[in-house]
């Protein structure tokens, strides 16, 4: 449910723009992490959603922190066996940029 409005959030970023969504965003899909166990099917997932905020707020304020939150979060989502490949595609991406 957390990682669901977390993604509302990021959608409504996308639509309206608003900094506020955005850091909305991330501290829900953080909440979603935290509260997910570790070996839950759903941690890589909730782990590159929160990923791809620090990453959409990256490249909106260009803070460097936010850019190494991201690949952090994105290497730890493709290290969990059962990641799903687009946790391993994000970091492949943002390595490649």
């Amino acid at each position: 449910m957390l990682n669901n409005l977390g993604l509302s959030f990021t959608t409504r970023v996308e639509r309206l723009g608003e900094l506020r969504d955005l850091e909305d965003a991330i501290s829900t899909h953080r909440d979603a992490v935290h509260l997910t166990p570790d070996g839950h099917p759903d941690k890589p997932s909730h782990l590159n959603n929160l990923g791809l905020s620090f990453r959409a707020r990256f490249e909106r304020l260009g803070e460097p922190s936010d850019l190494e939150d991201a690949i952090s979060l994105y290497s730890h989502s493709a290290s969990v066996p059962i990641g799903p490949i687009s946790c391993i595609t994000q970091l492949d991406i943002m390595c490649s940029n």
